[in-house]
């Protein structure tokens, strides 16, 4: 279901300003904390799944503005809408597997969409496995997403 992306999505953007983080030990650490915060109603969580301005400043140079962020602002916009139709949604994740672009470190003065790389980056692409109950109806979505390792920690990037 692309809505349940784009909802997850919304969700991040809005209160990723909000919040300052190290990241999660793993992707996976970090697909259980931004579901448990979507469960809980917990801002500060959800917004610790996803990186903030400054540490996409922190390991990415870029002549104009972070190419990653403007998406990340695009997708705040339209944000209430998105609550708005996942209200009474509950979310279960199921797995992660990788997708066939695995795995891609962008080595220190490379440059990725534009943006030079401050520090060795890694990024990770997946194939996420939900469960997504709604109306006392369970069904099973996949959404493609990119974690990146930065500052220390894995965070989602795209969903």
């Amino acid at each position: 279901m692309k809505n349940v992306s784009i909802i997850l999505a919304a969700l991040a953007v809005s209160v990723a300003p909000a919040c300052g983080s190290a990241g999660g030990s793993t992707p996976e650490a970090v697909m259980e904390s931004l579901l448990n915060s979507y469960r809980t109603g917990d801002k500060a969580e959800f917004a610790a799944a996803f990186p903030t301005r400054e540490h996409l400043d922190n390991v990415l140079e870029c002549d104009d503005v972070n190419a990653f962020w403007t998406r990340i602002e695009r997708k705040l916009q339209r944000f209430d809408l998105r609550i708005e139709k996942a209200a009474g949604t509950k979310f279960e994740f199921v797995s992660m597997e990788p997708t066939k672009y695995r795995e891609k470190i962008v080595r220190q003065g490379e440059t990725l969409e534009g943006c030079k790389a401050r520090t060795d980056i890694v990024l990770r692409s997946v194939q996420i496995s939900l469960n997504v109950t709604k109306a006392g109806k369970t069904a099973k979505h996949g959404t493609d997403a990119q974690f990146i390792k930065a500052s220390g920690g894995w965070f989602i990037l795209e969903m």
